[in-house]
């Protein structure tokens, strides 16, 4: 078992070393400009440009080169399928994404594309936040024995509230704002793009928080989670 003080140490060496290597590069016209890819919602590239501090909203059609170094995980929906396709994202040229799926190369045309998104990382650190992966999540089902019991003390109470009201209703608002956004066009659909890129960053802590109180919930309930532990982003 590893334990709370090592994951983080873990965490904050891999940020470190992460911050030295993301540089992700978008080449538009004769320009390049370096920062953060952030998403694709069918006709424009999101792209944090670190040298201003701004995220760029750019045309597909204008972009000649992009890569992403390291490359990175993410979700591909293409038009006309209803589920996304799980990839390695490398970058885009000659109007092609180009993925890895399967660690087989996968090229979809641009215009076939109604959708991309990718792991979150830190425009801070260029991170993919390892903390993300540092907490094993309790199945919804243990929680919801939990909820049933009538014999709970005010103290378990208090901690199984504690870890279930925040985190999981932020998630769910999440889920609900990308499943409307696909039902948006035009500036409500970039609208609704910027409060998810928002609400992205904004997750990142409560995850740190979740790490918390699951260690919390853990201890209130020791009998109930007998085999569950913490586990670092590399197991």
């Amino acid at each position: 078992m590893k334990t709370i003080s090592r994951i983080t140490g873990m965490a904050v060496l891999l940020w470190a070393l992460a911050s030295m290597t993301r540089a992700d590069e978008i080449m538009v016209g004769a320009t390049t400009q370096n920062g953060i890819l952030e998403g694709y919602d069918g006709r424009h590239f999101q792209f944090y440009e670190r040298e201003t501090g701004k995220v760029l909203t750019i045309s597909r059609t204008s972009v000649k080169q992009l890569k992403l170094d390291p490359p990175r995980k993410g979700e591909v929906l293409a038009i006309g399928k209803s589920e996304p396709r799980k990839v390695v994202v490398h970058g885009y040229a000659k109007g092609k994404f180009l993925f890895a799926e399967d660690k087989k190369p996968l090229a979809i045309m641009g215009m076939n594309v109604k959708r991309l998104s990718l792991a979150s990382v830190s425009r801070f650190t260029g991170s993919s936040e390892p903390m993300q992966e540092a907490v094993q999540t309790i199945a919804d089902a243990d929680i919801q024995v939990l909820q049933a019991r009538t014999d709970l003390t005010a103290g378990q109470q208090a901690t199984l509230e504690s870890y279930t009201a925040r985190y999981q209703t932020f998630v769910a608002e999440s889920s609900a704002l990308v499943s409307k956004m696909d039902t948006l066009t035009g500036a409500d659909r970039i609208a609704a793009l910027q409060d998810l890129r928002l609400r992205k960053e904004a997750e990142q802590p409560l995850r740190r928080e979740l790490a918390v109180r699951q260690r919390e919930l853990i201890s209130a309930f020791p009998e109930a989670f007998p085999s569950v532990r913490i586990m670092s982003g590399d197991e």
